[in-house]
């Protein structure tokens, strides 16, 4: 059982690190405005997109899984939880993150490269990304308040 519980954690830390830190990071580079690197690392992070929902769907699977072979009752309040968190998540990134990661690479493939087009200009500043992208990190935080704390009973 330990084994389920460990493959749950590790699969989710890995697909939070690779969304959240591989978007944060990109995201970052992009506010130097040098298009050659919004370009490159826009690319990787476009390329890696496809491998964060199956982080998360085995990372899922395997904390069902667990639940299951614990002899957990999945409707617990601190589960319940869970999976309202986990389809938040998910709406934030198929939504919002991962269009805009492929926007903003298309509009910097666009783009002269000596400075970034109006229209790379406004995806970069786009105050709906910032929101989503903060939204994320909340909702990372309340998912670790959940696991941990697993408020209203066990």
């Amino acid at each position: 059982m330990l084994v389920l519980k460990f493959l749950h954690i590790a699969l989710v830390f890995s697909g939070v690190a690779l969304g959240l830190g591989g978007g944060g990071i990109v995201a970052l580079m992009a506010r130097s405005g040098d298009v050659r690197t919004i370009r490159s690392a826009f690319g990787v992070m476009v390329k890696l997109q496809p491998a964060i929902p199956g982080f998360f769907g085995l990372g899922v699977l395997f904390g069902l899984a667990y639940a299951w072979t614990s002899g957990l009752d999945f409707l617990r309040p601190w589960l319940l939880i869970a999976y309202v968190l986990a389809i938040a998540a998910t709406i934030l990134g198929a939504g919002f993150e991962s269009p805009w990661h492929k926007r903003v690479l298309a509009a910097a493939l666009a783009s002269p490269e000596v400075s970034p087009s109006e229209e790379l200009q406004a995806l970069l500043h786009d105050p709906r990304e910032r929101f989503a992208f903060w939204a994320t990190v909340l909702i990372i935080l309340a998912f670790i308040f959940d696991m941990v704390v697993k408020p209203f009973g066990l």
